[in-house]
């Protein structure tokens, strides 16, 4: 009897290493209690064991859809630290709402605090027009936007002959950041961030870009365990990017000194959709 405890405890104590541990650990005992409880129930009338019945019964079905639930909607809080043993653990993919979201914010970015989208629509005609016209420029450089990311990673994974896994986002304890493409191997992880800019270079833009990216390497630079970190920040733009600007030569000047290495590449829309047919 002991020793069947022993081994029931040494079983457990696995199983607590982590949420979806305790919650099939809780399940188990629950489960099992109640099937005891019922089939050493001699002193029990039929009334008194329906509702175990009933319990044994619907209690699995109830188990399904909560574990259906939690997946879908909240799979990322179901692990521990441990349960990810390779390097590119500290990666996620974004949501689609988080994808649009970044596109937003960028959008705003680039018009210095620009259109200010209401949930409220206005009641006076004319005001009505110029929200929809607004609306539609917002919703047509949000698409540039990921079509130039698209195309951009597409030629970029032509060029280096790997394949670039799209939208992932790092995440540590204290930040998280968006990258619109990622590629991890064996010895290199190389990230690759597009900006797309519709009315011109923005060195703001640029330069809480290269912030961010600072900030996010310190966090996870211990999870990559000596890898080399290559970021491609890749600028879009409807013409030909003149690079001798003198805010192009900002930006050079900053990245030579970060602990990562960053690469430019610049990129005109226009040729990269004749380019790919699109």
């Amino acid at each position: 009897m002991s020793t069947q405890i022993e081994n029931f405890a040494d079983s457990a104590s696995k199983f607590i290493k982590n949420p979806l541990g305790i919650i099939g650990l809780f399940i188990v005992l629950l489960y099992g209690f109640a099937s005891l409880v019922l089939g050493f129930s001699n002193n029990l009338n039929t009334e008194q064991k329906w509702p175990l019945i009933w319990f044994l019964v619907i209690f699995p079905i109830l188990i399904l859809a909560s574990f259906l639930w939690l997946v879908i909607k909240h799979h990322t809080k179901l692990y521990s630290p441990r349960d990810y043993r390779t390097d590119d653990s500290f990666l996620q993919t974004a949501t689609l709402e988080e994808q649009k979201e970044k596109k937003y914010e960028e959008f705003i970015e680039q018009e210095n605090g620009g259109v200010q989208l209401s949930s409220k629509i206005p009641s006076i005609s004319p005001e009505i027009t110029e929200y929809q016209d607004k609306q539609k420029m917002v919703k047509e450089s949000i698409n540039k936007a990921f079509l130039a990311e698209e195309l951009v990673l597409r030629e970029l994974e032509s060029e280096y002959g790997k394949p670039f896994l799209r939208n992932m986002k790092i995440k540590s304890k204290y930040s998280s950041m968006i990258f619109d493409g990622f590629n991890v191997s064996k010895d290199e992880i190389i990230a690759v961030e597009v900006k797309y800019f519709r009315k011109g270079l923005s060195i703001q833009v640029l330069e809480k870009t290269i912030y961010n990216m600072n900030r996010i390497f310190e966090n996870v630079k211990k999870d990559i365990h000596n890898k080399t970190f290559l970021i491609l920040l890749v600028i879009v733009s409807e013409e030909d990017m003149n690079l001798n600007d003198d805010r192009l030569k900002i930006i050079f000047d900053r990245i030579k000194n970060l602990p990562f290495k960053i690469e430019m590449k610049f990129f005109n829309l226009n040729k990269l959709q004749n380019k790919f047919g699109m």
